[in-house]
């Protein structure tokens, strides 16, 4: 019974896709994180611009460097 369950994760690719699924999730929190931080706060334009790269920046890297290995791997396998 776990063996078929195995297999049927490994052949829909369920892990890789539970992955991008969460990692939209992680961007979409920070960002709306991100814009509740500058709709309360009193800073300055610039001082803002700053915590919010210093913010979002690592999240969006990771989720772009994961789709694109994501595409990548989805495409070898389509050529094959």
């Amino acid at each position: 019974m776990i063996g078929r369950l195995l297999d049927f994760v490994d052949r829909r690719k369920v892990v890789r896709r539970v992955q991008v699924l969460v990692l939209l999730w992680m961007l979409v929190d920070c960002y709306l994180w991100a814009r509740g931080y500058v709709e309360r706060s009193d800073r300055p334009g610039a001082e803002l611009a700053l915590v919010l790269g210093v913010v979002t920046w690592p999240i969006t890297a990771l989720m772009g460097w994961v789709y694109r290995r994501y595409d990548e791997t989805r495409r070898s396998e389509a050529a094959t």
